[in-house]
């Protein structure tokens, strides 16, 4: 499932604070703040702009995983790379 998220484009991420979880509803619009950055420090803090309130989250991605998602997923990474 991880990988298929990747594949796709999609950053898996593991709430640091598993209570997190239960303060989002369906159609509550997320932010995620610096995205670039929090690819490489391997954290994120993710703002629910619906409800005004923060959370963390962490993002273990190798470095061949980072690059897939920068390019949108695994399509896009591959059609890059062949000069598609």
């Amino acid at each position: 499932h991880r990988a298929n998220l990747i594949n796709s484009g999609i950053i898996p991420m593991v709430f640091v604070n598993s209570e997190d979880y239960d303060e989002i509803e369906m159609l509550d619009e997320l932010l995620i703040k610096n995205i670039d950055n929090a690819l490489n420090e391997g954290t994120a803090t993710v703002v629910n702009n619906t409800k005004s309130r923060e959370f963390k989250v962490k993002l273990d991605l190798s470095d061949e995983e980072k690059e897939m998602i920068r390019f949108g997923g695994y399509l896009n990474l591959i059609g890059e790379k062949s000069g598609a």
